[in-house]
């Protein structure tokens, strides 16, 4: 799973009663290699690609999940100022692969490098390091500095990151109004779980008036966009009755299909329906 798909699940905490997106972890995520490579302007004609056959085989071994054979194309090409390679090689220390020992700390400074050289993801997945203090000190600051250059630049994941910072109050002041566009301008980018986060919002009445509707509105939105957060958080609207009738049905229907999606905790919630 990408490192920022990763963090951003774990943005959400599960309220039994009245579900919001509270304390978050954003991931450093596997995606930071999906940004595109960085050219350098040629004296004549078009734009030179940096150590193209290198970061091509690299990524080729990368995406077959071959990290050993990935990582000494990578290192070569990272060494060449390729920034795409350095956020793949940052992948490698973050989960071990390819032979490597975890380090958190590598995995700074490639996300540093390759933030630096223009890779989009790799700024989103360093400022996650330093929202968790992951290789080095936590700095709220520097984290949300990150993910505002992420999300600017079109990460819709690392906005909804930036709007949990703002919602918990980590770095500066708590700011629903700020917290509320960003999960909004995430969910409108197709980031369902900046869906759920938004309706969390409204469900209760975090800078706005409560309005349980509009939460089943949005959290619909994002199951039917496959964010199981969004089932379980719908059905158990569904089960006590907020927001709409009261729908023993379809709140089992809800949790079941969240359940087999893998959330844990709509399992739990399912057993327990009468």
């Amino acid at each position: 799973m990408p490192r920022s798909l990763i963090a951003a699940f774990a943005l959400m905490t599960v309220l039994i009663l009245a579900p919001a997106a509270m304390a978050q972890e954003q991931e450093n995520g596997g995606t930071s290699g999906t940004a595109p490579l960085k050219p350098t302007e040629g004296l004549n004609g078009p734009p030179i690609i940096i150590a193209p056959q290198s970061s091509r085989e690299g990524r080729a071994f990368f995406d077959q999940k071959r990290y050993a054979e990935a990582k000494p194309l990578l290192e070569k090409a990272c060494s060449l100022g390729n920034a795409d390679s350095c956020g793949l090689l940052s992948d490698l220390y973050y989960y071990g692969h390819g032979g490597v020992a975890q380090d958190y700390e590598q995995t700074r400074l490639l996300d540093k490098q390759a933030c630096d050289g223009g890779s989009i993801e790799s700024c989103g997945n360093l400022g996650s390091l330093y929202e968790k203090g992951l290789g080095g000190s936590r700095n709220y600051t520097a984290a949300r500095s990150l993910y505002k250059k992420a999300c600017n630049g079109g990460s819709m994941a690392r906005c909804s990151s930036l709007g949990m910072l703002y919602l918990n109050g980590l770095g500066e002041d708590r700011d629903y109004g700020q917290a509320s566009a960003l999960f909004k301008k995430a969910c409108d980018g197709g980031f369902m779980l900046g869906c759920a986060a938004l309706g969390s919002l409204y469900q209760n009445g975090q800078g706005t008036l409560p309005d349980a509707g509009q939460a089943r509105t949005l959290y619909e939105q994002a199951c039917n966009g496959g964010e199981m957060v969004g089932c379980s958080w719908l059905g158990r609207l569904y089960e006590i009755g907020l927001g709409g009738a009261q729908d023993y049905g379809q709140a089992r229907t809800l949790f079941k299909k969240a359940c087999d999606g893998g959330l844990k905790m709509a399992c739990e919630e399912l057993l327990k329906l009468p």
